[in-house]
């Protein structure tokens, strides 16, 4: 049905936007085996203003390209207002992220929650439930395909943390130290902090958010997290 290519459109116009400004924050120079856009764009001041633009841009049209699909408009409103719900948790997800960047420790189901906002809902769950929401499905599945989607999410993006720390640049096609350097706090470090003694703590964290962390920090931050089983 030629109908659902405009949602489809939808998610991909938002999700790319909202990337844009995922790169803009943790300072990544790769997406996609190519530069991020703010590279792309110029770098810089210049590059990151035209970035955050163009993201804003994807994320307002990504609303507006669902108000010219053709579906009946009851249903069409319900898929606009749960549009625009996933994009608010998308968001409030990456605020979490941020803010957990800046704590010396976050729980594993605080870092679970963030996933299920900030990942789970944009890449699976959203998607799902506004295909059914279109196709007139009733809530009772509707709520089935969420919670499916979202545990789907939030392995994905538990893989992703593992990738982040133990993946090849070559075949990610993004960069690998951005989340060490971040400081991010993912299921790997929270495990970490929860069961490592204070010695390798220290070491953990002489390098683990460290600004210019090298790959030989890397290298580091690997054998600790593999020797402690996290």
């Amino acid at each position: 049905d030629e109908k659902v290519l405009y949602p489809s459109l939808s998610y991909e116009l938002f999700q790319t936007g909202i990337l844009a400004h995922d790169d803009i924050i943790d300072n990544s120079d790769y997406r996609r085996f190519k530069p991020s856009m703010h590279k792309d764009l110029g770098g810089g001041h210049d590059g990151v203003s035209k970035s955050i633009c163009v993201g804003d841009l994807g994320i307002i049209s990504a609303i507006e390209i669902l108000t010219k699909c053709g579906f009946d408009d009851a249903i069409k409103l319900r898929a606009i207002s749960h549009q625009n719900r996933v994009f608010c948790d998308t968001i409030a997800g990456e605020l979490k992220d941020i803010e957990f960047s800046y704590t010396d420790r976050a729980e594993e189901c605080d870092i679970l929650d963030m996933y299920k906002l900030k990942t789970a809902q944009y890449t699976v769950s959203g998607p799902l439930v506004l295909g059914a929401t279109l196709a007139g499905a009733e809530t009772e599945d509707i709520n089935k395909l969420s919670l499916f989607g979202d545990s789907v999410g939030i392995s994905f993006q538990i893989r992703d943390d593992i990738l982040g720390i133990y993946g090849d640049e070559k075949q990610v096609g993004k960069s690998i130290l951005s989340d060490m350097c971040e400081g991010k706090k993912t299921v790997l470090v929270s495990h970490f902090d929860r069961t490592a003694d204070d010695v390798k703590k220290k070491e953990f964290y002489a390098v683990y958010g460290k600004a210019d962390a090298t790959l030989s920090d890397l290298e580091k931050v690997r054998t600790l997290l593999g020797e402690n089983g996290s």
